[in-house]
């Protein structure tokens, strides 16, 4: 049996999911392996931000699933009806401010990376939430 590890066929279906999301997004990690989705609109409005997918692996991918192959008009109508989850950021979630909470998530140039956009995924920049989410790489068998 051959050692090491191999690229799998769960990074090939991710690159064909995120080539059908109609509307512009970014997964990003921080260097404490915090994950976080940010859904933006036509105008480049963020109108979707939500961290912890570290805790429930696949949640991440389930919802860039669920928004891929939709119609901009869908996929805004499946954002609008996710609960956010941003406690790290802000607790009273009436009154988010989805810009204040991406420029401080983004003001650490060092810390934060974009892992995953509309134009592709980037396993160099992830840490070891983002390999596992993303199932990035596995034991050959």
């Amino acid at each position: 049996m051959k050692e090491g590890f191999i690229m799998n066929k769960y990074l090939q279906n991710l690159e064909s999911v995120i080539r059908n999301i109609n509307l512009p997004f970014q997964v990003m990690e921080d260097n404490g392996g915090g994950l976080y989705l940010l859904i933006f609109n036509e105008d480049s409005e963020i109108i979707f931000l939500s961290g912890g997918y570290e805790y429930e692996h696949t949640s991440l991918t389930n919802a860039l699933i669920s928004v891929s192959s939709k119609t901009i008009d869908e996929a805004k109508s499946i954002v609008n009806s996710w609960k956010t989850n941003v406690n790290d950021f802000h607790n009273d979630r009436s009154n988010l401010n989805y810009t204040s909470i991406y420029e401080r998530l983004t003001q650490d140039k060092i810390g934060v990376f974009t892992i995953v956009d509309n134009q592709g995924i980037y396993p160099a920049l992830m840490g070891i939430a983002g390999c596992i989410e993303f199932k990035i790489l596995e034991e050959e068998n």
